[in-house]
């Protein structure tokens, strides 16, 4: 199969844009997008992240002048050996600052819009709404984490809840990409379908992993505190450099990527001090790392390294996740796994998919989680949970529930 490409105006970029939020695939941060839409022209459903690398052979078979341009998308759950499926949609639009606007199609093919898609629009208002689990279920959750942390075996573990409701009708998805973008300018806005035949769509401020040509860069955040009411960046930021709590949960997850990468790059560089990132509710730490990818390392074989980083997991790897599974009433599926995209040069981008809400007709479901440490407080951590959330319930017309 061929493709062609076409430069395109803005306004048709908008529409393939709200196109892929309500059926598609999207993924657009400050100074690149990448969408789909359309029947895949190929696709591999992978049984275990271990698989992903092999789905750089989706390509093989189209002859792609534009290999920097097509683009392959997925949603890898947070399991590492949860199955999920990998495809080339039918018909893309590429948009960054250096290659301008592009839509790609199979030849002799054009994209006619069947239907003017739903505009964004007000969302209805919320019906009903539960906690799994509840608000002090969570607390005697992290209470007990904190006490397996004591006994040595872990070093950190990152434990999440959930809020689960229902609107008065079906849920515009196109409207919560964006609302997150008003309410998160500076995040990367996905949406993606899942295999159960619903959306997922957020807004993550965590870049797990990039590659372009030999240049690897990951943006890991860990140690959070919330900012709602504070106008003055000086207190929040004195706050969070002189946690020991947060400067340790941080370095964990600074560290173990560092130790993932030494496998498949040279040159690692990772910052002497974590900065601070502000979003609308809470600011985190972060650091910057930088390395060179070894010849023949494509971005899913560092994605299949690193996914999860202690960020989302914790440390021991294998044994946090045991603890999560018995900690946690429900599995995490799509949430705080990794969405992204790579092209036939394996070359792409992945982020960490938190600050997500997963619908289906009126229904909705978000999740925060918190990292756990040995001095961790549950009270203090089942706040920054509720903190977490406030910006994607404000996404459907809700604020902070509990």
């Amino acid at each position: 199969m061929r493709f062609t490409a076409t430069r395109v105006s803005e306004d048709f970029v908008n529409r393939a844009v709200e196109q892929a939020t309500l059926s598609g695939w999207l993924v657009q941060d400050g100074s690149s997008l990448r969408c789909g839409f359309g029947s895949p022209v190929a696709s591999r459903t992978c049984d275990s992240l271990a698989e992903l690398p092999a789905a750089l052979d989706l390509f093989r078979d189209i002859d792609e002048p534009h290999a920097p341009l097509l683009t392959a998308f997925s949603s890898v759950p947070f399991d590492r050996n949860g199955a999920f499926e990998v495809v080339i949609p039918r018909f893309q639009v590429i948009s960054d600052d250096v290659a301008g606007d592009w839509f790609l199609a199979p030849e002799n093919e054009t994209w006619s819009e069947t239907s003017e898609p739903a505009r964004p629009s007000l969302l209805p208002k919320q019906v009903s709404f539960r906690y799994s689990p509840s608000p002090d279920h969570y607390a005697a959750a992290v209470a007990e984490a904190v006490e397996r942390l004591r006994e040595g075996t872990l070093q950190k573990v990152v434990l999440a809840r959930s809020c689960q409701g229902e609107l008065s009708a079906d849920i515009n998805t196109s409207a919560i990409a964006t609302r997150l973008h008003n309410l998160e300018p500076s995040c990367t806005i996905y949406a993606m379908p899942t295999p159960d035949g619903c959306r997922f769509t957020g807004a993550s401020p965590e870049l797990l992993v990039s590659k372009f040509g030999r240049s690897v860069h990951c943006h890991p955040l860990a140690g959070t505190i919330s900012i709602e009411g504070m106008a003055d960046a000086t207190a929040y930021t004195k706050w969070l450099h002189g946690s020991p709590k947060n400067r340790v949960e941080h370095r964990i997850v600074v560290d173990e990527i560092v130790a993932h990468l030494t496998d498949l790059c040279d040159s690692i560089v990772a910052d002497n001090e974590p900065s601070i990132v502000p979003l609308r509710s809470v600011a985190h730490l972060g650091t910057d790392i930088a390395a060179v990818a070894k010849d023949d390392v494509t971005i899913l074989n560092l994605l299949a390294s690193l996914h999860p980083t202690p960020a989302v997991g914790g440390l021991p790897r294998e044994v946090a996740e045991a603890l999560i599974d018995e900690l946690e009433p429900f599995r995490r599926g799509a949430y705080a796994g990794a969405v992204g995209w790579f092209n036939a040069l394996g070359d792409g981008a992945w982020w960490v998919a938190i600050r997500g809400i997963l619908t289906s007709g009126p229904h909705f479901e978000v999740w925060a989680g918190a990292g756990i440490v040995a001095d961790s407080d549950p009270i203090a951590e089942r706040e920054e949970t509720k903190y977490k959330m406030d910006s994607v319930l404000h996404a459907i017309g809700l604020g902070t529930l509990n």
